[in-house]
């Protein structure tokens, strides 16, 4: 069978179809072949960009062969590539051949010092270490590209929290499979390549924390330990309503600096607080727990010896639960505003009843129904109104009662004639005067002498108008002689 691979429009790149390693053994084994155009046949086969190629195999056993890919991406006007972003995915004519990719790397070239790299995943990535192995089908390695520096990030599978991976310089991205079941997962695949401003890190990591699992995070080159003078960085995201507590695996690092300083620096995006720790000296920070995103970044020296730096941590998340003393306070308060409101409420209830107690009848208006007695007790108000002396007035004021009357017509007041006192020399006719009626608004006039005064009036008839004067019987003058109107009084109409 032939199959057809067109590389015409590609560019740098290459493709080469090979034997796998295999194991010595004395067992005979046929060879396998791959032919190109049905006309030259070889163990191995490396097809370049630029053209259609036609390819057959001669081999019992594919399974025998791989494939091995690379492709360059270059960028060399930094203008240009600020607007460019490439999809790193195996192209269609790769995957319809019977023969298992093995690796199909991609080489970023980017301008020094000018311009940074950013991968995104389809998928969020997982980085593969001994606590948390990778078991997918497939892998992306990635290394700086970078002649004379021996850097390696690390390996990262699907179905972590990583969300992007920046490098300050060239890097090769290389997808590597596992298993023959990559061709039904290729469309799992894909990694998004863009061009950044540049850096000064290394390594830049972008992990948004999964609430299933911990996420486990190691620095690179694990196995020879962290390049000297090499700076990387987590950039930790935290949800609102969870917990982040981060843990390292080791207590020291054990490395001795010859020159420079190795340090490490915690530092909350919010609050812009910073923690630094000598990874020479000081003992690494035990569990902590992070309420908001955060960094971690780790700067290498030039070690004296050959212990290199080499650091593993992981976080974790927990739901967010109020302090203690918050949740007491808020109960307290909670309960002193109802205290408050129930208070307010009570008296309110009673000052309205109070009203509704106090309150008579209208100021001025008579009420014949009310009782002045109260139930249960008669006999408390037994004064009759000729006992009770509650109708007579000790004096009233001529002036004020009358003094509307008092003003002339140009409203000048009119000074009233007052008489002399003079003692009592016996009745002057055959009975006592009486005095004039309050009710009457006429003023009084003066009797003379040829005017007859009014006739007696009844006991009834004169009561409500009695005047009653102090009577003081220890006069400083010696006289005894009692009122006119006390006088009137005891008598009797018989007399």
């Amino acid at each position: 069978k032939t199959y057809v691979v067109d590389l015409s429009n590609e560019q740098a790149m290459s493709l080469t179809i090979e034997q796998r390693p295999s194991k010595l053994s004395r067992k005979f084994v046929p060879g396998c072949f791959v032919c190109l155009d049905s006309r030259t046949c070889s163990t191995n086969l490396t097809l370049t960009a630029g053209s259609k190629h036609k390819i057959s195999f001669l081999c019992d056993d594919l399974t025998r062969l791989w494939i091995n890919a690379e492709k360059t991406i270059s960028c060399l006007d930094h203008r240009y590539c600020h607007r460019k972003s490439y999809s790193l995915q195996v192209p269609w004519y790769i995957l319809q051949l019977p023969v298992q990719l093995h690796d199909f790397s991609w080489k970023l070239l980017v301008p020094k010092d000018s311009i940074s790299l950013a991968l995104v995943p389809a998928q969020k990535l997982q980085q593969h270490t001994h606590e948390r192995v990778c078991n997918t089908s497939f892998s992306y390695l990635v290394a700086s590209a970078v002649p004379g520096q021996d850097l390696y990030f690390g390996s990262f599978c699907s179905g972590g929290s990583i969300e992007q991976i920046q490098v300050k310089q060239n890097v090769s991205v290389t997808l590597r499979t596992f298993a023959p079941s990559f061709q039904q997962e290729a469309s799992r695949q894909s990694l998004t390549v863009s061009f950044v401003p540049h850096f000064k890190e290394e390594g830049i990591f972008t992990v948004t924390l999964d609430t299933k699992s911990k996420v486990y995070l190691r620095t690179p080159n694990w196995d020879k330990g962290l390049p000297s003078l090499t700076s990387m960085s987590w950039n930790i995201s935290v949800p609102q309503d969870q917990v982040a507590c981060l843990t390292f695996l080791k207590e020291r690092t054990g490395v001795v600096c010859q020159t420079g300083r190795a340090f490490m620096i915690i530092q909350e995006q919010r609050a812009h607080t910073e923690e630094i720790f000598s990874l020479e000296e000081e003992v690494l920070p035990k569990p902590s727990f992070r309420y908001h995103s955060f960094w971690v970044n780790i700067s290498n020296c030039s070690p004296m010896s050959k212990k290199q730096l080499d650091l593993l941590f992981w976080v974790s998340l927990t739901p967010r639960t109020m302090d203690l003393t918050v949740i007491i306070l808020a109960v307290v308060g909670g309960g002193t505003l109802l205290l408050f409101a129930l208070g307010l409420i009570i008296c309110f209830v009673k000052k309205n009843r109070k009203k509704k107690i106090n309150k008579g009848p209208a100021v001025g208006i008579y009420n014949g129904n009310v009782n002045t007695q109260m139930p249960m007790q008669p006999k408390t108000f037994q004064k009759r109104r000729k006992d009770n002396e509650s109708h007579v007035y000790a004096e009233i004021d001529d002036t004020m009662v009358y003094g509307h009357l008092l003003q002339d017509p140009k409203g000048s007041f009119l000074q009233p004639k007052v008489d002399t006192y003079r003692p009592f020399q016996g009745p002057t006719g055959d009975c006592p005067p009486s005095p004039p009626r309050i009710c009457s608004r006429a003023p009084t006039a003066k009797l003379t002498k040829d005017e007859p005064s009014s006739g007696f009036l009844s006991e009834s008839e004169s009561e409500p108008y009695t005047f009653s004067y102090p009577n003081d019987r220890n006069i400083s003058n010696g006289n005894t002689d009692p009122p006119l109107l006390e006088t009137y009084e005891t008598m009797e109409p018989g007399e």
